[in-house]
């Protein structure tokens, strides 16, 4: 025993004298005891697994308590497992599939052997093989099976990740298990495939990097206890890609939908349907190179869109603009169509910029997908396989919302994507998405399967740049009436607009058998560089604001309608020739992490720790006199100083986790397991690289209001603005900041502390029946403060119950605002609850079914690119650097889903099959704001006060947008009492403030169908191949009845304007109580909270495809 210690002991030193790094799983495993029919352990037997599609065989020989365990095996199957030992019967079970990551336990008690017996073959129960897993965290397991019937259209992993009962899809991305879509970790065979820089969803290519048809398995693990899992809050999401055979397989796929595909009508109004069209076409051929030895395979895809523009049309005489969803022309927006066109023709004729069409247009966009993957079985004792893949697309976008960096950001109300406003095309932008990913795997057995070693290599390439139509020209917001009306020109954020990050990791991990444990140790390094270019407003900006439509008019038939802006701002280096400056910086984290398992008769117990070491870079270059000779509030003793070069000091973060899995009865028919630990996540790297960005050492951004000297007039040409801006050139020293972001010397990485428990059961009927909680408590959450910001006084108005407090202006009036990324003291938390049940293989049906009820509180979503945006976009009561815990709005609090499938062949060359999937639960929750911000800090507009009576307010006289009508202070007091009453949510608030993210939407119901007719066309070898045609319909229950299906929008939630008095930076009277306008939707009144959206989202859509498959 002392030898075999020492053996394996120098075994691990020598393996780790190789340094390696970033581990994440990309493999399975086989474990389980062997004991005679009386149950006595049999030591050295003899236990293979062989991969029946490839040949590959992994052996061990059982422990001297009859424990073996097969380590580092490929995941999926099937497998065939034989366990051979003198004097007793060999005995094989076969069907094996082992899911990612997971430990597929089978037991076996072996017969003694007799001279009238053959060797025992036993199938593997598929009723059982999911609690044949001795995980102890929730984690759902997605193999070819699960992929290929889930009905879907877009075809990323996105889509089939909706399987997992805690994920929510808000459009950025799955966010999953109280994270948001930033917080989660995507890797493909252990390579980084998240999009780090933290722009866009949770994935680069547009959440798309790999071919669905490339993906072997995923795993979504929510709260894994191993701790070679790690960079997340939310989930780790591992896939692994398909490899060769010992058999040629091919197939050649194509889909195909256009505008036809679509339906047109929600609740009796009839949608704009611009022309669109998908097409893509793709193959996948994989087989041997040397049969048992060497595979590869291959995919490729190639896509073109043609995608429709906004579906919402310019007003005119016979469907004018009535107030947009909830009204009797839903889709119509304000600005007319004549003038629209007046305007086009203006600026195509008088300044030779095309904008593009308003309405009715639609855009190209291109994609390619490659992978190549090479599997290699060197011998018995090691195995290496590689994989490279690369995504090339380009995909159109709105023009932004926000209006971070202007001097005056709340000049207009709504924003240019609202329905009261019309942008034109060229005012959008293309993001041009190229990703690309190489990983390297050597798996390694030694001592006879006592030790086992992986060492991986993984390099990725995020390079994402921004291109515009049209031409160069500033980026122009027209206002109307105090609401955004149209914009054009070249999307304000876009010009040099550059995410470039390359990604290094490496990983070596050994994992030693020793009697009941099962020791794992691994060293990690990942090396990141980031590259950006963010120039706001770099063609520059200008905004002009007329009273009405007909003054606008009146300023384009005079030829003055860029006489006199409200506002201008531009982004420049201080390069001579104004070439643009790019900031970079390279992250490096570097990581340890010890666990053991152990594993008793039916209880296994594993423990462990990880440890985690930050290094972020130099930013020597980055010093500001203006920001060093400033002074602002005080963080821990600094005196208000701050200094742009200091970055965060690598704090070391420590991660202890501790799972168990329990096998009650002894035949994994009713298992308890569950688990505690702690989870580091991540910085979005756009929040570090806005430090130097945003210094104003190497860029600055120029702002002038009306009135301000040295407002520019309206020039087309960058260059020429800027040296009307700076005859004699820029220099940090001339050019004022307006605002900075900084990092505090102590931030540490976001953490959350992950609990779970669940009882999975088998039922009668093989049903298996699982009931699971999750709780998180964040710990050092990521929050930011405007340390520009001078300490609030308290309102105290006479007699009135709101009295929050307002913001007392800034430390330096020149540099407003500085924005400190720190950690909270405060911690959020969430919790779900999640009941489930699935039964498989009856009768050729599969069925699962789930229900999760969830709540997160937080102190804030972290939503928004820039670090500005970030600290802007929370609703508060007393203003950004005080959010109050509310709800996420990440997390819905009622998630309901199920599936359904079916596949029957008959007549010898036939099958038919069809998948059914639904999904129930409110789709939004939304805060309750007044009309603006009305504390002085310069942030997002504040919840609302909900008064206790009817009287409590004070409502003044005004005349309803676009309308001759007066709506008194009598009538208001009247409707809005009338509509808090009639809403569940205000009515539950009243005399209190209105929480962040309280209102809840309706439930959505939506059923997604997929229906496929395969032909066999039998071959000369036995084989055969299959002509396969599919058609998936999205939201079903629209196409049967128009009233079905839909989605709901707001009808409004900033419901309160205050006209006069109230709270002003700087203090209030204590008698200057607020007098309040009840606003309207459009020229309608507001009545109720929601209404059915009117939108291409709330229609059903079809795809069709074509396969052949060669097997």
């Amino acid at each position: 025993m002392k030898s075999t210690i020492r053996k394996i002991a120098l075994t691990l030193l020598s393996i780790f004298a190789a340094t390696a790094a970033f581990a994440q799983v990309t493999t399975s495993s086989i474990s389980g005891k062997i004991t005679d029919e009386s149950g006595t352990d049999l030591a050295g037997a003899t236990v293979i697994a062989v991969h029946v599609p490839s040949g590959t065989q992994y052996w061990t020989i059982a422990d001297s308590k009859g424990n073996y365990r097969l380590l580092n095996i490929l995941p999926g199957g099937p497998y065939t497992l034989r366990v051979e030992m003198l004097g007793f019967r060999t005995t094989e079970v076969t069907d094996i599939n082992v899911a990612l990551a997971d430990n597929f336990v089978v037991n076996t008690a072996l017969q003694e052997e007799s001279m009238d017996l053959d060797e025992l073959v036993v199938v593997a129960e598929s009723a059982t093989s999911n609690m044949r897993s001795d995980r102890s965290g929730a984690v759902t397991s997605l193999n070819l099976r699960a992929i290929n019937s889930i009905p879907v259209i877009s075809r990323d992993v996105q889509d089939i990740i909706k399987l997992t009962p805690q994920a929510y899809d808000s459009g950025n991305g799955p966010q999953i298990g109280g994270g948001t879509y930033r917080q989660n970790n995507f890797t493909i065979d252990g390579a980084a495939a998240n999009n780090a820089f933290g722009i866009g969803g949770t994935m680069p290519a547009g959440g798309s990097p790999i071919s669905m048809d490339a993906i072997e398995q995923i795993s979504v693990n929510v709260t894994p206890y191993d701790v070679r899992q790690s960079g997340f809050i939310g989930a780790a999401m591992n896939a692994v890609t398909r490899s060769g055979s010992n058999e040629f397989q091919a197939s050649a796929y194509s889909y195909f939908y256009n505008e036809k595909f679509r339906g047109k009508w929600v609740e009796g109004n009839e949608l704009t349907v611009n022309p669109e069209q998908h097409l893509l076409v793709g193959a996948r051929v994989g087989g041997p190179i040397i049969k048992d030895k060497l595979f590869f395979f291959l995919n490729f895809e190639m896509e073109r869109d043609v995608e429709p523009g906004p579906s919402s049309v310019a007003s005119t005489p016979d469907k004018p603009w009535t107030g947009g969803y909830g009204t009797d022309n839903p889709n119509v927006a304000r600005p007319s169509a004549s003038v629209m066109d007046k305007l086009s023709n203006y600026l195509i004729n008088e300044w030779g910029y095309n904008p593009g069409a308003y309405q009715g247009y639609s855009s190209i966009s291109p994609a390619y997908k490659f992978l190549a993957r090479l599997d290699w079985n060197i011998n018995n004792n090691h195995k290496l396989n590689i994989r490279y893949n690369m995504t090339k697309s380009k995909y159109p976008s709105q023009p932004s919302t926000s209006t971070s960096g202007l001097a005056d950001r709340n000049s207009l109300r709504g924003d240019r994507q609202d329905i009261e406003a019309i942008y034109f095309q060229n005012a959008r932008y293309f993001t041009e998405q190229n990703y690309s990913s190489i990983a390297a795997e050597l798996n390694s057995r030694f001592l006879d399967g006592k030790v086992n070693n992986s060492l991986r290599a993984t390099y990725s390439h995020q390079y994402e740049p921004r291109s515009t139509e049209g031409g160069r020209f500033p980026f122009v917001d027209i206002g109307v009436g105090g609401y955004y009306y149209t914009s054009f020109g070249t999307e304000l954020f876009s010009l040099g607009n550059l995410r470039d990050v390359n990604t290094v990791t490496v990983t070596d991990e050994v994992i030693a058998s020793l009697g009941i444990n099962q020791l794992t140790a691994g060293v990690q390094y990942e090396w990141n560089r980031t590259k950006n270019g963010f120039q706001r407003f770099g063609a520059g900006y200008y905004s002009f604001l007329f009273d009405t439509e007909d003054d606008l008019e009146a300023a384009i038939d005079k030829g003055t309608l860029f006489d006199n802006p409200s506002q201008y701002a531009i982004t420049h280096s201080f390069n001579s020739d104004w070439s643009q400056a790019f900031p970079q910086f390279d992250f490096h984290q570097v990581s340890l992490y010890l666990q053991n398992e152990m594993t008793f008769n039916r209880f296994k117990l594993s423990y462990g720790l990880r440890v985690e070491l930050p290094f972020y870079p130099s930013l020597d270059y980055n010093f500001s006199q203006q920001v060093a000779d400033a002074t602002f509030a005080e963080y821990k003793g600094n005196g208000g100083k701050y200094d742009t070069r200091q970055l965060p000091s690598t704090t070391v973060m420590f991660s202890p986790r501790i799972g168990f899995n329990w096998d009650i009865l002894g035949d994994r028919s009713l298992v308890l397991r569950g688990g505690s630990g702690f989870f580091t996540g991540r910085l979005p790297f756009v929040w570090i690289v806005a430090q130097a960005g945003d210094a104003g050492v190497i860029q600055a951004t120029t702002t002038r209001l009306a009135g301000d000297q040295g407002m520019p007039p309206f020039i087309v040409d960058r260059n020429e603005q800027l040296n009307w801006l700076y005859p004699d050139g820029a220099s940090p020293v001339s050019t004022s900041i307006s605002s900075i972001s900084l990092m505090a010397p102590d931030l540490k990485m976001p953490q959350t502390w992950k609990s779970s428990l669940a009882l999975d059961y088998i039922m009668p009927g093989d049903v298996m029946l699982s009931v699971e909680g999750v709780y998180n408590y964040d710990i050092n959450p990521v929050t930011i403060t405007n340390v520009g910001l001078k300490d609030p006084v308290y309102s105290n108005i006479n007699n009135f119950a709101d009295n929050r407090y307002v913001w007392d202006g800034y430390y330096e009036p020149s540099l407003q605002n500085a924005y400190l990324l720190n950690n909270s003291k405060k911690g959020g938390h969430y919790y779900s609850i999640t009941a489930k049940a699935e039964k498989h293989n009856f009768y050729g049906f599969d069925g699962m079914i789930a229900y999760t009820y969830s709540n997160a509180l937080s102190y804030g979503d972290g939503w928004g690119d820039q670090v500005y945006s970030a600290w802007q976009n929370a609703s508060t009561v007393n203003g950004q650097n005080f959010v109050e815990l509310g709800y996420a709005g990440y997390v819905m609090p009622h998630r309901l889903i199920a599936s359904l499938s079916y596949t029957a062949e008959y007549a010898r060359n036939f099958a038919t099959g069809i998948s059914i999937f639904y999904e129930g639960g409110p789709r939004g929750r939304y805060s309750y704001t007044y009309t603006s911000n009305i504390v002085g800090d310069g942030g997002a507009d504040n919840l609302i006060y909900v008064p206790a009576s009817k009287d409590e307010l004070t409502f003044e006289d005004y005349t309803i947008p676009d309308t001759d009508i007066v709506y008194t202070a009598a009538e208001q007091a009247e409707d809005f009492w009338n509509y808090v009453n009639n809403s569940k949510y205000l009515s539950s608030r009243k005399g209190q403030y209105a929480e962040r993210n309280g209102l809840v939407a309706p439930w959505t119901h939506q059923f997604d169908v997929r229906i496929f007719q395969n032909f066999y066309i039998p071959q000369k070898n036995g084989q055969r191949h299959t002509i396969q045609i599919g058609l998936d319909i999205e939201n079903i229950g629209n196409l049967f009845n128009q009233n079905w299906g839909h989605f709901w929008s707001s009808n409004g939630t900033q419901i309160l304007e205050i006209a006069k008095n109230g709270y002003t930076q700087g203090g209030v009277s204590q008698s200057a109580k607020p007098v309040y306008r009840f606003m309207t939707n459009g020229p309608s009144r507001l009545t109720n909270e929601f209404t059915p959206s009117i939108s291409l989202s709330s229609t059903w859509m079809m795809q069709l495809s074509l396969r052949w498959i060669f097997d």
